[in-house]
């Protein structure tokens, strides 16, 4: 027999031991960086959560069974999904989710299913702003073998609502929609008013209604900057609107009619901060001069 192969033949347990002990290392190596990466994680997170005002899971001042019914919600959405049980996760979301998100389950799918769940996941929840909670999507570390600090990890953010009587969750940033009641301004050329806003975790769109009371047809809108359209907080400061997204037929509407448009805005979702107007400021007037044009502030 060859000396070498003889020689692992006499010694291949104490080999076996040899390598299942260096097997056993090297997971537990991998378990302890998983749980340090883990703690460090949750401290920058706390460190930065709390210089901006906001509280994580561990420390947000709600009780333990608020904090349960939280995860249980969204524990239960993922469950669905790693199952692959597609329809049953959709279905756990609100309704003005599906219509403003995902359309159909179709989409649903496509977008935010085959995108998140080649794999199995694993997931984190931290309190946010309000009912809204970042979620972390990292890999499943014992069915792909991949640690934490290794594994493509994405952020999401989640919204509890009620639903007749049901919670239901808003993701993919979609906060809610808020609903306004006679909330209106006009000149002798306009009449503008604020249907709705859809909120999401970085922009706002304001649905408003236009109607053209002139004799020439208009332009909501110059678009001689990115400044025409702004909206502005409590505090004073100013958000402007992606006008770049709106194309002159958007803007435009013609004499004796009326338009619906949707306008984005840049403003973070923050509970306590108020929009307190919306302005209009280069309202063209005639689509042939235009250097005639005025100014519009809606209250809020």
């Amino acid at each position: 027999m060859n000396p070498i192969r003889k020689w692992l033949y006499d010694n291949r347990k104490r080999i076996m031991r040899l390598v299942l002990f260096i097997v056993g290392i090297i997971v537990l190596t991998q378990l302890l960086n998983y749980f340090a990466k883990n703690k460090q994680d949750k401290t920058d997170v706390n460190e930065a959560d709390k210089a901006l005002g906001y509280a994580v899971m561990s420390e947000s001042p709600v009780s333990d069974d608020i904090k349960n019914e939280i995860s249980d919600i969204i524990d239960n959405f993922f469950d669905y999904c790693n199952k692959g049980e597609i329809e049953k996760a959709y279905n756990m979301l609100s309704s003005n989710c599906k219509e403003k998100v995902y359309t159909s389950l179709d989409v649903f799918k496509r977008v935010f299913y085959d995108s998140n769940f080649e794999t199995n996941k694993e997931h984190s929840i931290q309190a946010w702003v309000g009912d809204t909670y970042k979620v972390k999507i990292y890999e499943d570390m014992l069915a792909t073998g991949i640690s934490v600090q290794d594994s493509l990890t994405t952020e999401n953010y989640f919204t509890l609502v009620e639903e007749n009587s049901e919670k239901k969750l808003n993701i993919n940033g979609y906060v809610k929609t808020k609903e306004f009641e006679d909330i209106k301004g006009s000149t002798d050329n306009i009449e503008v008013e604020i249907l709705q806003k859809d909120i999401y975790v970085d922009y706002e769109v304001y649905r408003v209604k236009v109607r053209n009371i002139s004799d020439k047809d208009i332009m909501l809108d110059s678009k001689e900057n990115t400044k025409g359209m702004y909206i502005t907080n409590d505090r004073d400061v100013m958000f402007t609107a992606f006008s770049s997204e709106l194309n002159i037929n958007k803007l435009t509407i013609d004499s004796g009619a009326y338009k619906t448009i949707d306008i984005r805005f840049n403003n973070n979702y923050k509970i306590d901060k108020e929009i307190k107007s919306i302005t209009f400021s280069q309202i063209l007037l005639d689509l042939n001069d235009k250097t005639k044009t005025e100014k519009l502030i809606i209250k809020m």
